[in-house]
């Protein structure tokens, strides 16, 4: 499977090269990232539930605790215990001030699902330590459009709470073989509402959400060679994007959908650019070795790409025109799969240490390479939420490649596929 997911993902260009240097590359120390306070400690109790299957409050309650846990500024009060049995004497519109200081927090989160005449409806209650209601909210839905209604409440309480939007309306894709094919699926942040978004009988990979995720771009060998397809997730009409001869691999898209992409049309892997609205195509390096795996900086002036013009493979960076080339990471034996975070501050990348892929960060203000991800086997592909403090990744150490996520600032992991075949390449927006 190690084999051949790398050569899935980097179209076996730097394979061989990786394989002759493995052995004799020196490790460089580098320091481990360290997290950062949380700003909020909140009691949240069990949900308050009025003639709704427990089942629904029980998902409901994880989903918005997973929400909050990736804000990155709210820290949940661990004694689950002691705060059911004060909660369980009050109800979602009063609490008592001296019981729940005794706790040590600074909030109190209260949340009550119930079923008005058959519909469903979810409403939260956030009180101060001195018992005073600070924010109310109610969102209602069906039992149908259930997903729909845990989105909207967790994303309306998180808010409250933080005054930053969460993640509970973003979604993941991932290419996974769970039906016997290579394809690709999209999830929520909790690993549910599954759904399948391209179907096609060839090998399909290495997915990359569009603008406002009305398309995605992925990689397809459905012909000889494979080539980059984009696809409009509501019309369902596929577009070739690159279909050169050689190999056409690692697209990425920005907001104004421009592509970079790696292409061997010349006999060299090199980095690519096509503007999808005007059709033109640009060749932006023209070096010795293999250059691939491009992607955008945030605000797109800058593309980040791996390169082993100077031997092992490592992260460089230039700018959106092919100019000003420098090389980034010096550490790490090879270094790939370069994502710039969505506020511009971090890029993440794949770092190979001792023989397993690792999560590194280069923070562009300290001018310094951390690792995050470690001791998880190998740990790939690193893809950041919209709010730049989490990224998603592959990780092979159950033994089957799932998706986790690291919250970068607590660094708690949550993983988020179960039973979804083998998942990699995962796209976050």
């Amino acid at each position: 499977m190690r084999k051949f997911f790398l050569t899935l993902v980097f179209c076996a260009v730097f394979l061989p090269f990786l394989e002759a240097k493995r052995a004799a590359s020196p490790l460089i120390h580098v320091s481990i990232t360290k997290g950062y306070k949380k700003q909020l400690v909140l009691a949240f109790p069990k949900l308050y539930v009025d003639a709704v299957p427990a089942n629904l409050a029980q998902e409901l309650e994880e989903f918005i605790r997973l929400d909050l846990k990736l804000s990155g500024r709210v820290i949940l009060l661990e004694d689950q215990a002691r705060i059911n049995q004060i909660a369980a004497k009050e109800s979602i519109s009063k609490t008592d001030p001296v019981a729940w200081n005794a706790l040590g927090i600074e909030k109190i989160l209260k949340v009550q699902l119930s079923s008005p005449l058959g519909s469903l409806q979810a409403k939260f209650s956030i009180f101060d330590s001195q018992g005073r209601c600070l924010t109310q909210g109610t969102q209602t839905g069906s039992k149908k459009s259930f997903r729909d209604l845990v989105y909207k409440i967790s994303e309306a309480i998180v808010f409250a709470l933080t005054g930053e939007h969460g993640l509970s309306e973003t979604r993941i894709a991932f290419g996974t073989d769970v039906k016997g094919e290579k394809t690709i699926f999209s999830c929520d942040i909790q690993g549910r509402n599954v759904l399948r978004l391209v179907s096609n009988k060839s090998l399909v990979l290495c997915p990359v959400w569009g603008p406002r995720r009305e398309t995605i771009l992925y990689t397809s060998y459905q012909s000889i060679n494979p080539g980059l397809f984009l696809k409009n997730l509501t019309s369902n009409r596929v577009d070739a994007v690159s279909t050169f001869p050689g190999v056409n691999v690692n697209g990425k898209i920005n907001s104004n959908n421009e592509v970079l992409f790696t292409a061997s049309r010349d006999g060299n892997p090199e980095i690519y650019y096509k503007n999808l609205n005007t059709g033109i195509v640009n060749r932006l390096t023209r070096r010795l070795g293999v250059d691939a795996n491009p992607c955008w900086s945030s605000d797109n002036s800058q593309i980040a790409f791996v390169s082993s013009a100077e031997g092992n493979p490592h992260i460089y960076l230039m700018n959106r025109n092919g100019q000003n080339i420098n090389r980034l990471t010096y550490s790490g034996s090879y270094n790939t799969n370069p994502a710039y975070s969505p506020d511009g501050k971090t890029l993440a990348f794949s770092s190979m240490q001792a023989n397993y892929f690792n999560i590194a960060l280069f923070d562009f203000q300290q001018n310094r390479m951390d690792l995050l991800v470690t001791r998880m086997k190998n740990a790939e592909s690193p893809s950041w939420s919209p709010n730049s403090k989490n990224i998603v990744f592959a990780s092979d150490k159950t033994g089957q490649w799932e998706l986790n996520i690291i919250n970068v600032e607590t660094q708690e992991i949550f993983q988020v596929t179960h039973n979804l075949g083998n998942c990699t390449n995962p796209s976050w927006a």
